[in-house]
């Protein structure tokens, strides 16, 4: 009775332990304005603030000071670590959030000042698809000198979602040593908003820690106005 008993907790035990495990292994949701609810993984902290890149040395490193010379747009922003043992990686996410409107000032290279009229953001709703040669042409004369286009921008299509994906690089010489350091971007068309977000980190942690954040941002559960968000 006593193994009969041993052997029945032992079934339960396995049954439980794979799904508290894969619980956990969901990661923490958050909802990241305008874009969605996202799953950020466990190993992963996320939260809004700024962090000093070296890539915007000649910014004070503030990295939305110098994107700001190239697309002038102000962004929310995110501080991205990933701890691994004893080691700790650091990224960035910049989110912006554009009407049509704004959307076309700044593919031209204008100041965008987010505060036009309803029926102005709404005429000529900007299609993304007619843009990309543009963007590209303008990423590859506008970016300062040593950033690189290594990806154009192209679509890509994810759960029903087509979202416009492209990669900038920049390599440095910091103590005799190369480093170089990646930025994802993603632009994403929502009816008449266009949402932009840029990833970015060492090139050593692209697949550790940029491209879990790639993957947590492509596979956001999209929120309608309309409907409550409770997390």
């Amino acid at each position: 009775m006593k193994i009969r008993m041993c052997l029945i907790i032992a079934v339960t035990v396995m049954v439980m332990v794979p799904s508290v495990m894969a619980e956990k292994d969901r990661g923490n949701q958050m909802v990241l304005p305008e874009w969605g609810i996202i799953t950020v993984p466990d190993n992963i902290y996320m939260d809004a603030g700024k962090q000093s890149v070296i890539t915007a040395q000649k910014y004070n490193n503030d990295m939305g000071r110098m994107l700001d010379a190239i697309y002038p747009a102000v962004p929310r922003t995110y501080q991205l670590i990933k701890k691994e043992g004893a080691s700790f990686h650091y990224g960035y996410l910049l989110q912006y959030t554009l009407g049509s409107w704004d959307f076309k000032q700044l593919v031209n290279g204008k100041t965008v000042k987010f505060d036009r009229p309803d029926y102005l953001q709404d005429q000529g709703a900007a299609d993304i698809s007619m843009y990309v040669t543009h963007i590209n042409n303008r990423l590859r004369t506008s970016l300062p000198s040593g950033f690189n286009l290594i990806q154009p921008m192209q679509p890509v299509k994810i759960s029903g979602n087509t979202f416009y994906e492209g990669i900038v690089e920049r390599s440095m010489i910091i103590n005799a040593a190369v480093f170089q350091e990646m930025m994802h971007v993603i632009v994403w068309q929502r009816g008449g908003v266009v949402e932009i977000t840029v990833v970015m980190g060492s090139a050593d942690d692209e697949e550790s820690l940029i491209r879990p954040v790639m993957v947590m941002l492509e596979n956001a559960k999209v929120v309608k106005q309309t409907e409550r968000i409770d997390i």
